[in-house]
């Protein structure tokens, strides 16, 4: 049997994740359930693209993704199973998982139209996660044949997203907050060439700016600083040491954020 992982934006406090493993299980209970994040940002298909990129790799090869970060529910938007070199992939085409399978290299694409595969004949406008998603994981997780769910697509159809962006203006490069953490660390949407610790370049985010130093971790400033490194995905990310960046700084999801290196060697490092 496949291992199913699911990461989706519904959060702990309803029954939503757990109706969904209870489907899966119920359709193919020798299937392995596990759960990337259960509580991605409300609607934020960005972070939820963002985590998954991050994660995917880490599991077993033939591990069915099974993603539910769909504020278009219930509209013309897409279903799709995306079957890549090493994995599949369940959920909405919005954008949310692009990112990893443009990563893994993409196979072949099939819109989920087969009503046979679904829960039910009676789908809910505002519960794909249950009655269309879940079943069809489940049944990939039993080995059911990708091309009985629906038309083959063309890869070029999909919905696409680049979490990796940026744009150079007047010596500042402008990056997007791409997600939030527990902790307030802000992931940018830039892999950085080479960043030198040490260096200290300027921040700006809408009208404010601040000076902060260029570290390889935390430890390397004092509890309260700001700092900007590398982070373990290898994106650009803003924090305050033992403190709230998102929070202090007031950066959300999506907000543009200003990175000015102090020469034009750092420039050259970041980009």
């Amino acid at each position: 049997m496949r291992h199913v992982a699911i990461l989706t934006d519904f959060g702990t406090s309803d029954s939503y994740n757990g109706i969904m493993e209870g489907v899966i299980r119920g359709i193919c209970p020798q299937a392995k359930v596990s759960y990337i994040a259960p509580n991605v940002t409300s609607w934020s298909v960005v972070s939820g693209a963002y985590l998954l990129l991050s994660a995917f790799k880490y599991f077993p090869k033939n591990t069915v993704f099974l993603v539910v970060v769909d504020p278009g529910v219930g509209t013309k938007r897409r279903a799709v199973v995306i079957r890549t070199q090493n994995y599949f992939f369940v959920g909405p085409d919005n954008g949310v998982l692009y990112p990893a399978v443009k990563s893994d290299g993409i196979r072949k694409v099939y819109e989920i139209l087969n009503k046979k595969v679904m829960l039910s004949d009676e789908i809910s406008y505002t519960f794909h996660g249950r009655d269309v998603f879940s079943p069809v994981a489940a049944l990939l997780a039993c080995k059911m044949s990708p091309e009985t769910i629906g038309p083959e697509l063309n890869p070029s159809e999909l919905t696409t997203l680049e979490l990796e962006i940026y744009s150079v203006e007047n010596n500042c490069i402008k990056l997007k907050a791409v997600h939030v953490d527990k902790y307030g660390n802000v992931a940018l949407s830039l892999r950085p060439k080479n960043l030198i610790p040490g260096r200290e370049v300027k921040i700006r985010i809408g009208k404010r700016s601040f000076d902060v130093k260029t570290v390889r971790t935390f430890g390397d400033v004092n509890p309260g600083e700001r700092l900007l490194y590398v982070n373990s995905f290898g994106f650009l990310e803003l924090a305050i040491n033992q403190g709230n960046a998102a929070y202090e700084l007031g950066i959300s999801t999506g907000d543009e954020v200003c990175v000015e290196p102090c020469s034009q060697e750092d420039f050259s490092l970041f980009i």
